[in-house]
């Protein structure tokens, strides 16, 4: 007979792998994008490669803070989506720079 105690320890166990697979899955998604984009732009350009590396750090950083967010530590979550956030405004305002040239 399993117990309370053992049914929240079995499904926190459950819920970290699905954070590990998701992050996993975003890792692969990423990876894949850039090499990709690396094969494809042979130019002297390198402004869409360092678009991809900022998106990718945007991901690590938004599964990061589900991982925090799940185990219970809102400070470091906190201060993780804040990073995302100025990654995120950082994109955008190259995107703008994009548009104006």
């Amino acid at each position: 007979m399993k117990t309370f105690s053992n049914f929240m320890v079995e499904s926190q166990l459950i819920t970290e792998q699905r954070i590990i697979q998701r992050f996993l899955e975003e890792n692969y998604l990423t990876e894949t994008v850039y090499d990709d984009k690396q094969v494809k732009d042979n130019r002297d350009d390198y402004a869409d490669v360092i678009r991809y590396n900022y998106q990718s750090l945007y991901l690590h950083l938004k599964a990061l803070n589900n991982l925090y967010v799940m185990k219970g530590d809102k400070s470091t979550a906190r201060r993780i989506q804040s990073m995302a956030t100025s990654l995120a405004q950082v994109l955008d305002q190259q995107r703008e720079f994009q548009f104006k040239k």
